[in-house]
């Protein structure tokens, strides 16, 4: 195992024990169906890049970001419970989706909390207040960048519609690579770095 492999392992299983800790004893249905998905796994990929930015900008400043981290993981996993309905699909990592677990609107709701909860764990970040308005406000702008990239998708599928390559790396790099460069900027962000240290990161 490389140094890169380690560190995501690690750093997977510190998000885990995070995540269990504020999710795995939600109450009400809702929660309990916002939270399946979060507490059902995955690689954590996009805490991970954040983090891991944040240690670039400032060596030991993860251990203030661990809420940024979360947020980044609730973003993920609420489109992720959204592309589920729109997919059709009836399982995601190993288990029930959320509209098969529940139904369609309660889990077009339990996005929308993780959506809604993500810019609140954003919030508390240990940062500088001018530095969590500037995480936020990039945020907001890579959920909708992703809303477009999956509206691109949902085009893309009508049958006899040639796609052209430039038109699918669009697709992708909003509906997926969107969310890498915003794990790297807010965790550059929140770190306290410079703009020029923000942007070589997102880009």
């Amino acid at each position: 195992m490389n140094d890169l492999e380690t560190y995501l392992e690690a750093t997977a299983g510190t998000v885990d024990m995070a995540l269990d800790r504020y999710f795995g004893d939600v109450f009400g249905e809702l929660y309990k169906a916002g939270a399946h998905l979060l507490l059902a796994g995955g690689k954590r990929l996009r805490p991970a890049v954040l983090l891991l930015a944040a240690e670039t900008v400032r060596p030991g400043s993860s251990d203030d970001l661990m809420s940024a981290a979360l947020a980044l993981e609730m973003t993920h996993t609420f489109t992720l419970v959204h592309d589920d309905i729109m997919d059709g699909d009836a399982t995601r990592r190993g288990v029930p989706t959320v509209h098969t677990k529940w139904d369609m609107p309660t889990a077009i709701l339990a996005g929308d909390v993780l959506y809604a909860k993500a810019f609140e764990y954003l919030t508390h970040a240990l940062a500088e207040d001018k530095a969590r308005v500037k995480a936020v406000a990039m945020l907001a702008r890579t959920c909708a960048e992703i809303c477009e990239g999956q509206h691109l998708d949902m085009i893309f599928e009508n049958p006899g519609d040639a796609v052209e390559a430039a038109d699918y790396i669009e697709m992708a790099a909003k509906k997926t690579g969107a969310l890498y460069a915003a794990s790297a900027g807010i965790g550059a962000i929140l770190a306290g770095g410079n703009a020029m240290q923000v942007s070589a990161l997102y880009q």
